[in-house]
């Protein structure tokens, strides 16, 4: 167990860091803690999180992070099979001087999803959020002042974290719950858009893959394809479901997702439409969610161009 100290109220944002010049990256790692709880049972028990008394191990299991490294081992299941799957969440001070996390239930409904699909142990709901409340009262400190863009990024991960040769689920597994300051991910960045390369080389994800869960595999994947786009001048790929597109020939093909985010596209016609969920190859995005529920909030405000589409032209009801 860790002497870190855990604040009973959110005190005061450090004035030590300079938040606003913060880039997207780990920031001030000597100033983190982090929460870790463990199992080896295959399963998470009371004694990591019993919410009838708000008690467990993931209340108390938290470490500083340059300190406290992870103990991983060559044989680390998740090393060498690739059984990690992670998420990520935006903590933000309000004005209040609150601390707020935006849409955590769709972080923890992703995150079951992929650990379905890995065969690591589903956390409960409550020991997720949990778990994000110990890593925010941890670094209170750690979460910039109220301002345009900034964040205390937390970042879930579930792992295979035991030893072992053959090709099975992992005897140990480990939830961690890290965090990083942020300052505004768009800060001094062109806001005209981004030079999008069209892939039609390389596959992100495949029918009856994993395109759909949140691991660590479907971001290595798009590392290469996504340098070679870079030396071409451009910002990102846009990725094609190959199984739809022949060379040289575009009109029958189905658009997946950029290297790391979903997308959204404004047709002349005014449609606004983005990739379906149903063949399980993109991932279900947080974000894509939360326009997806603007847009049908506003939908009767909105003025032309800009009308509910299917793709198919009758503009009945939303392509999602």
């Amino acid at each position: 167990m860790s002497s870190c100290k855990l604040f009973d109220s959110l005190p005061k944002p450090r004035d030590d860091i300079d938040f606003e010049s913060l880039p997207w990256n780990l920031n001030c790692p000597e100033a983190h803690n982090y929460v870790l709880v463990k199992t080896t049972s295959g399963k998470w028990e009371q004694t990591h999180y019993d919410p009838e008394v708000d008690d467990g191990e993931v209340c108390n299991s938290i470490f500083p992070y340059v300190s406290t490294p992870l103990n991983v081992y060559p044989s680390t299941t998740s090393l060498n099979y690739g059984t990690t799957i992670w998420e990520g969440l935006k903590c933000f001070r309000t004005s209040k001087g609150r601390a707020a996390v935006f849409r955590p239930d769709m972080n923890f409904k992703r995150l079951c999803n992929g650990a379905d699909a890995l065969c690591l142990p589903k956390p409960s709901y409550e020991l997720f959020m949990r778990g994000i409340q110990s890593a925010i009262q941890a670094n209170g400190d750690l979460i910039p002042p109220y301002g345009d863009g900034m964040k205390l990024y937390i970042r879930p991960l579930l792992m295979g974290s035991g030893q072992q040769l053959g090709l099975y689920p992992s005897p140990e597994f480990s939830l961690i719950f890290y965090v990083s300051p942020t300052g505004n991910y768009f800060k001094g960045k062109a806001m005209g858009g981004l030079k999008i390369h069209l892939e039609t080389k390389y596959s992100r994800a495949s029918r009856g893959g994993l395109g759909s869960a949140k691991c660590s595999g479907n971001y290595a994947i798009t590392l290469r394809p996504l340098e070679e786009a870079k030396k071409q001048g451009f910002n990102d790929n846009l990725y094609l479901d190959l199984e739809t597109y022949k060379e040289g020939n575009l009109n029958e093909a189905i658009i997946q997702e950029l290297s790391a985010a979903n997308v959204f596209l404004v047709l002349k016609t005014g449609e606004i439409v983005t990739p379906c969920l149903k063949k399980g190859t993109i991932l279900p995005g947080v974000t894509r969610d939360s326009v997806i529920q603007l847009v049908k909030e506003v939908a009767s405000e909105l003025q032309s161009p800009f009308q509910e589409s299917t793709g198919k032209g009758d503009k009945k009801s939303f392509y999602f």
